[in-house]
């Protein structure tokens, strides 16, 4: 992170600082934890003890889908904006820093939403059950167990670009048998030009139950005269 608070009220002193990118990440997780936050922040106007209040974020009525999130001025940091709206069922958020107007800040935002809804969409890189790997299963029936995604994965990416994405299977652990079904075995990443996009575990697809002692014994001879041969 490049955040750094000095005081709980936000307002300039040395030594505080945050990026855009960080007030992206904070009002995602607050939208993601908290959505009832979006009731409030959508509204144009509020009346409280006989006054009008009226909404400050130039967003609303003015770009199609907008409804949060907060606006900030200073005269050192200039006209702020931590923008959001949503457009057919994609939800994006804007940050614009230190604008020197509210029409200007409403223009950058609306510039950086229009290239988002533009420019990305959502992409299934798996579906639940697709067999993503498979791990060895010690002392298993089976020696090995397939890995899966226990849900249909939907990532944002740029358009286009669906076939440039790579799963990548990572954190693996070390299976011993009995293993159930459904049991987190791994990591998959879903990474464009290096930067994962996306997390999630993988699961045995299936469960693998002990073998019997006659064949335990067997695997270990056969894994013992292998590594005989290896050595000569």
């Amino acid at each position: 992170t490049n955040t750094k608070f000095q005081n709980a009220t936000g307002l300039p002193a040395e030594g505080h600082y945050m990026s855009a990118r960080d007030i992206a990440i904070l009002a995602r997780e607050l939208i993601t934890k908290h959505p009832r936050i979006l009731e409030f922040e959508s509204q144009r106007e509020y009346t409280y003890n006989n006054i009008k209040q009226q909404n400050r974020n130039p967003l609303l009525g003015r770009f199609q889908g907008a409804d949060g999130l907060k606006t900030g001025w200073t005269p050192e940091s200039g006209y702020s904006l931590a923008g959001t709206a949503e457009q057919n069922g994609i939800r994006l958020i804007s940050v614009v820093l230190n604008t020197a107007s509210d029409q200007e800040r409403l223009v950058a935002s609306q510039e950086l939403l229009n290239y988002g809804f533009r420019n990305f969409a959502f992409t299934q890189p798996a579906a639940k059950g697709d067999v993503l790997g498979e791990l060895p299963v010690q002392d298993g029936k089976r020696q090995t167990v397939a890995l899966t995604v226990s849900e249909d994965l939907k990532v944002l990416a740029p358009k286009n670009r669906e076939n440039d994405l790579q799963l990548v299977v990572a954190d693996e652990k070390s299976l011993t048998a009995p293993v159930e079904q459904g049991t987190e075995a791994a990591t998959l990443l879903v990474q464009l030009d290096g930067e994962t996009l996306l997390s999630k575990p993988l699961v045995t697809a299936e469960a693998v139950p002990r073998a019997n002692f006659f064949v335990r014994i067997f695997r270990s001879i056969i894994a013992f005269i292998r590594g005989l041969i290896k050595r000569v």
